[in-house]
């Protein structure tokens, strides 16, 4: 089984767990089967402290949703995992590019808030 090399940045306090202070960038091998929740148990990254996750520079996962499991990885993906706490301005936000899942999402709970908490998101 071949693997991809995807990179990674990690910001705000989980930048720890992967040695940095505010911003831990890594280039990682990963199975050509993986998705995105393959990467975040690899990190051991607990999916409850992560708040904006952007694959390829597309938004897949906001604070509350975690529905990025599903997210395949490519050969030379880069993955954005912001900590809870750090967002970006408002404005930013309208037009993002959303993945799928997300944009469903979206569509289902209403416009971007800054945290989902509390949505019963298995449903």
């Amino acid at each position: 089984m071949q693997n991809h090399k995807i990179n990674v940045a990690i910001y705000g306090k989980l930048a720890r767990i992967s040695g940095g202070r505010h911003l831990a960038i890594m280039d990682l091998e990963m199975p050509s089967s993986a998705h995105l929740g393959d990467l975040l148990d690899q990190l051991e990254i607990p999916i409850d402290e992560t708040s904006y996750i952007f694959l390829d520079a597309v938004l897949c996962d906001v604070p509350g949703l975690t529905i990025t499991h599903d997210e395949p990885l490519k050969d030379g993906s880069h993955v954005g995992i912001f900590s809870q706490g750090y967002m970006w301005p408002y404005q930013y936000r309208d037009g993002m590019p959303m993945s799928p899942a997300l944009t469903a999402a979206m569509k289902k709970y209403g416009v971007m808030r800054h945290t989902y908490t509390g949505l019963k998101t298995e449903d």
